[in-house]
């Protein structure tokens, strides 16, 4: 058997030689949905497969993953490797595959070539008929449910992208009842924010990358900073780790510094230090982290 650093070189050299980038000596548990579906094609490349199945792969990706998914496939299909795509995405199976076989009921209704369908004649294999048609609705406005406010509640406002959703009717309503309407919301919020996301990347990418490498730069070099402006850039950072702007810092390490950083925690840590104010303090500790201090305990003063 290889020692584990012939079997993480191993990985690593296969992971750039199809343009995965991955740290084999990082936890699984730290690393993004995205990353964690690189590992598992890291590993199916490891056994150089003859046939690679892949099952609705790209629905948790942001579009910047699915172009480099895209290539990887490309380029292990130049191999002679056999892929079988599952998707319902109809744009990908027409950009990515060389033959598609529709199922419906568990039975075959057609096998063609998608690059010279349509969306719309691929949609009549799928479900036996032409696709509806989609009517517009009057909207029709009803009582006010829920609210959104700013992260501290009524009055107050948005800081860091973190905002608070609430109940504006509780009376005669169960507790169920109350947590089922926010649960319900929750995912349609999720949804926008993903849609807009995606146009940020696919229509001002430079911009956002500018934004995220200057949040990123400030935290590392602050001398003196607020609550506020932490929670914003520290929330600019984290969308970069999440669209892979950023590649050396983990999710859950800014999903603790957005707790840490907080003036309660930071009271704590100045262990009753009245020389020294919380914003002080908080670009000392940001400091000390993004130098590759694994400690909570108080950074030196440089």
């Amino acid at each position: 058997g290889q020692s584990l650093a012939q079997t993480s070189r191993r990985i690593r050299e296969k992971a750039a030689e199809y343009g995965q980038e991955i740290d084999p000596d990082r936890p699984v548990h730290t690393l993004s949905v995205g990353e964690r579906q690189r590992v598992e094609i890291v590993r199916a490349l490891l056994v150089e497969p003859r046939l690679l199945i892949l099952d609705e792969p790209t629905s948790v990706l942001m579009p910047q993953a699915v172009e480099r998914l895209f290539v990887t496939l490309r380029q292990l299909a130049a191999t002679g490797c056999s892929i079988l795509y599952i998707s319902h995405k109809l744009d990908e199976i027409r950009a990515l595959c060389h033959r598609c076989t529709v199922l419906r009921g568990g039975r075959v209704t057609g096998v063609v070539d998608p690059s010279q369908e349509t969306n719309a004649s691929l949609s009549r294999l799928m479900i036996g008929a032409e696709p509806p048609q989609v009517t517009h609705a009057p909207a029709r406005t009803g009582e006010l449910a829920l609210a959104v406010r700013g992260l501290y509640g009524e009055g107050s406002q948005a800081m860091g992208d973190f905002y608070q959703i609430s109940n504006q009717t509780t009376l005669g309503r169960t507790e169920d009842e109350l947590v089922q309407q926010v649960a319900d919301v929750v995912p349609v919020l999720i949804d926008y924010e993903r849609r807009a996301r995606d146009f940020l990347v696919r229509e001002t990418q430079q911009n956002v990358h500018d934004q995220v490498s200057r949040a990123y730069g400030i935290l590392r070099t602050a001398q003196t900073i607020s609550n506020e402006e932490t929670m914003q850039l520290l929330s600019r950072v984290r969308m970069g780790v999440l669209l892979g702007l950023i590649g050396d810092v983990k999710l859950s390490d800014i999903n603790s510094l957005l707790i840490r950083t907080q003036p309660a925690h930071l009271q704590k840590l100045r262990g009753g230090d009245e020389d020294s104010s919380d914003d002080i303090e908080r670009a000392r500790y940001l400091r000390h982290h993004f130098e590759g201090g694994d400690s909570p305990a108080r950074a030196s003063t440089n």
